[in-house]
């Protein structure tokens, strides 16, 4: 339970604490001198190497320390010398990514009232998921927790003070709530203003997590502290996990979470707002952050392929339902792999366990999944190719399996319950 405890929403203030860690030793340029040969005070090989004037080092080009060096015992050519003695890394220039996402990025502000008691705010963040300039209107996501409180007295818990404001302080007043699932902390609001026809506001630009690799770059922009929207940069470390929370609407429940594992500064009021890759593209709606006195830099975020998904649900449905189809998943089989571009990825083997419900009849336990298709075909490496495809479906929806049966690709459709 230790572990559960840990794991915080990301509207919820935590305290970090930063500890030292040990490190190998550097070799000074005079220890380096005396490895390659050199002998005397580290004052004399000062003497050695010094200019006409030693002005600012004018007059020393690298050149001459090379030559240095080989007066002194070192053996090779000046590109060795280089690859040796030196080195160089330009840092990525991530500007143009985050000001892209900036164009979708907006706090969110919501006020409770309590019966006979002080109001009270939350605050997080979100992006602009579909856009009408020609209506002046936009839809939202952000997390369920933030637009829902357990005090607040309306009849869904839900503020029905809810107020966005984009980059540059825009504040917006007309917003409403659309709908919201608890189990997959997403919500949708809607927005209405003049402001969504100008130029400046942009729908974000999803992109498929379901390609996410460990070790890519994660922005992650949002309302840290409430301060206004802010951007922090990381990688991603884990890419895809569950993770155990208190449940939203039950205090004293839990609830199992798919998520990204990322090491980007997360703080109070990220809640809700965009995870982004370099190209300034949607992956991920940050959530919830490991808080203990022995852990740094754990931040997790919602999938972009759930929680638009998820989102397409809820616009469509107002209120989040999905379609079943009556069947467990099995991991036959799992192996980590290169791809052709050299990152690192895991291949699962999904095989159908129990049937009931709609299946039966139609799929059978042992059937291994090769694609899904809901409108789209996905083809299935990852259980949760499987879970995330069914997050947009509704009763009476047709869905397309081939699924590998006795050697041979069977084609089986299902209609939704």
């Amino acid at each position: 339970m230790g572990k559960l405890k840990s794991i915080l929403l990301a509207l919820t203030v935590a305290v970090c604490f930063i500890f030292a860690v040990g490190c190998s030793p550097i070799l000074s340029a005079y220890d380096i001198a005396v490895r390659n040969g050199f002998e005397g005070t580290e004052e004399q090989w000062l003497a050695s190497i010094k200019g006409a004037d030693g002005a600012d080092g004018a007059d020393l080009s690298i050149k001459d320390i090379y030559s240095e060096a080989l007066n002194n015992g070192f053996v090779g050519s000046y590109m060795d010398f280089l690859h040796e003695f030196l080195s160089y890394e330009e840092a990525v220039d991530n500007t143009a990514a985050i000001s892209k996402a900036m164009t979708s990025a907006v706090v969110v502000y919501c006020e409770f009232d309590r019966i006979a008691q002080r109001s009270f705010a939350q605050a997080g963040a979100g992006v602009i998921y579909k856009l009408n300039k020609e209506a002046g209107s936009a839809y939202i996501i952000t997390n369920y927790h933030v637009v829902y409180s357990l005090d607040a007295n309306t009849s869904n818990k839900v503020s029905d003070k809810i107020t966005v404001t984009a980059y540059g302080n825009y504040a917006i007043n007309s917003v409403t709530y659309v709908g919201g699932s608890a189990e997959y902390d997403i919500a949708v609001l809607k927005a209405e203003n003049p402001y969504f026809a100008t130029d400046f506001p942009q729908a974000v630009t999803v992109a498929d997590s379901n390609d996410v690799t460990v070790g890519q770059t994660a922005i992650a922009i949002g309302n840290p502290e409430g301060g206004g929207l802010s951007a922090t940069q990381g990688i991603i470390s884990v890419d895809s996990e569950e993770i155990v929370l208190s449940g939203i609407e039950n205090a004293s429940s839990y609830t199992q979470m798919r998520v990204m594992r990322i090491d980007a500064a997360v703080n109070s009021g990220n809640s809700g707002g965009g995870l982004f890759d370099s190209a300034g593209d949607l992956i991920g709606i940050v959530n919830a952050k490991a808080s203990d006195t022995e852990i740094e830099n754990m931040a997790y975020a919602i999938p972009s392929s759930t929680a638009t998904a998820v989102a397409d649900n809820i616009i469509k449905n107002t209120v989040f339902k999905k379609g079943t189809v009556g069947i467990s998943l099995e991991i036959k089989d799992s192996r980590a792999y290169l791809d052709e571009n050299g990152r690192i990825r895991i291949a699962e083997t999904v095989a159908i366990g129990s049937v009931s419900g709609a299946a039966r009849g139609k799929l059978q336990s042992g059937d291994v999944i090769l694609s899904i298709n809901l409108g789209k075909e996905i083809k299935v490496t990852r259980t949760f190719h499987v879970m995330d495809a069914m997050l947009d479906s509704a009763p009476g929806d047709v869905v397309k399996f081939v699924v590998l049966r006795n050697g041979e690709e069977v084609e089986v459709e299902v209609t939704c319950s």
